[in-house]
């Protein structure tokens, strides 16, 4: 079912349900009304009557006579029935017409004092008089002709007005169903032309300032996510296809030269330190690659509390092991008397990604493949810096640095594949961690890192 038919049936129903309810109690209300003013002129007739026959002693012709006159506004199938002591039958003004009065309900009227029910189509008053003589008890009855049809005549008029209103309603939910939903078809009709290579195009907000307008621009932000997971696509896909390529090329050369002629055990071991070198650098590219990928796409990565003294003594360790050429100078200052400060909350793959990438760049940049790692507090924040003394980075290059496979122009003759400080970059973000880089030209670069922890 379209929108615009479940708004329309919606729509419909709400107003039945209104109108059904306002009309029943405008039936209801009159009834009772009806029923009542009834009630009131059965009272007046049996009262009149009782009035009468208590004021004469005895009922002569005269008093009949004057009893008879009642009957000028007598009501349709009108019947008076007045009985005294032990329940004798005094007077009935109609004999043409039988009501079922028994004892037990002459002296239900008794008890009660007043008594209204029905009895086929009469409805019947009965009324209970004590004088110093007799108990008496009228009954008074008749048909309410005149009540039954204005009844009759408003439940016809609300049925006609109420299935008239639904029709009307029925026809203007349609429309303005279809007024309310025009901007959404337009929408709809702009997104079907939007095509993969048009992905700069945004929708025509126009005027609207309302849930339509928000809508306008929820697509306009996803489409901006969606323009720029292509970009990082073909920048992924380009720079790594690059990247791959250099260490698959020169593995394949350096084998081909060297099946060329025979060679010294020398030379081929040269050649396999060569090629091994090449498959660590591929390796290295991979890895970074997946993991960048992971951080751009994968939205459940599990974080654990740290200790982040402990993650650097391990990426201290791990360059001992793999790089030994390398040296790691690890210094902690002004650490807090409390342990716990030290927690934080991270995935820790990622964050020894983090350091071991940038302890490896200063260690190949600097001069003395030596990086000054300083774990620190200050102003009750936790602070990390990773030095070297290298060939440091232009003003210009700052900005560029954490793009995906940048390099600098003064890197070319340093290994690399231009992928490790973006991941760094990406990794930070995700931890909440603000980088700052200081920087001199041919003195050395700094990379400062503030985690926003704050301690206890």
């Amino acid at each position: 079912m379209q929108i615009r038919t479940r708004l329309t049936f919606q729509f419909i129903y709400v107003v039945v349900l209104i109108i059904g309810f306002a009309f029943g109690v405008v039936y209801y209300s009159f009834s009772t009304y009806r029923k009542k003013e009834f009630y009131q002129r059965l009272e007046i007739k049996a009262t009149t009557t009782v009035d009468v026959l208590i004021s004469k002693l005895s009922v002569d012709s005269a008093s009949l006579k004057t009893i008879n006159k009642l009957k000028k506004d007598a009501l349709v199938y009108q019947k008076i029935s007045v009985f005294g002591n032990d329940n004798q039958l005094i007077y009935n003004n109609n004999d043409s017409i039988s009501l079922k009065i028994k004892s037990s309900l002459i002296e239900e009227a008794k008890e009660k004092k007043r008594l209204e029910y029905k009895d086929g189509i009469f409805e019947v008053l009965a009324l209970n008089y004590k004088t110093y003589e007799q108990n008496i008890v009228v009954f008074a009855a008749a048909f309410d002709e005149y009540g039954y049809s204005k009844l009759k005549y408003l439940r016809n008029t609300l049925l006609f007005m109420y299935f008239f209103i639904v029709a009307v309603v029925a026809y203007a939910g349609w429309l303005f169903s279809g007024q309310a939903l025009q901007p959404l078809m337009r929408i709809v009709g702009e997104v079907e032309n939007l095509e993969v290579d048009r992905l700069g195009k945004r929708l025509n907000k126009n005027k609207y300032n309302d849930e339509i307008g928000r809508l306008i621009d929820t697509f306009n932000t996803l489409l901006e996510r969606i323009e720029n997971a292509f970009k990082l696509q073909k920048i992924f896909v380009s720079g790594a296809s690059h990247e791959l390529k250099n260490p698959l090329t020169a593995i394949t050369s350096q084998l081909q030269v060297t099946l060329l002629n025979e060679r010294s055990n020398e030379e081929y071991k040269q050649l396999i330190n060569s090629v091994l070198d090449d498959i660590k650098m591929l390796n290295k590219t991979a890895v970074d690659l997946m993991e960048f990928a992971k951080l751009n796409y994968e939205t459940e990565i599990q974080l654990n509390e740290l200790r982040i003294d402990d993650i650097l003594w391990n990426c201290k360790e791990y360059f001992l092991k793999n790089h030994p050429e390398y040296a790691v100078n690890l210094v902690f200052e002004n650490l807090p008397f409390d342990e716990r400060n030290l927690v934080i909350v991270g995935n820790e793959a990622l964050l020894k990604i983090a350091i071991i990438n940038l302890i490896d760049n200063a260690c190949k940049f600097s001069r003395d493949k030596k990086a000054d790692v300083k774990f620190f507090i200050e102003k009750e924040k936790i602070k990390l810096t990773v030095s070297d003394n290298g060939i440091g980075i232009s003003k210009e290059e700052e900005k560029l640095i954490f793009e995906p496979f940048f390099r600098t122009n003064n890197t070319a003759e340093t290994n690399g594949h231009g992928i490790g400080l973006a991941l760094v970059k990406k990794i930070a973000d995700f931890h909440d961690i603000h980088i700052n880089i200081k920087s001199k030209k041919d003195i050395g670069s700094s990379f400062e890192l503030t985690f926003n922890h704050k301690l206890k």
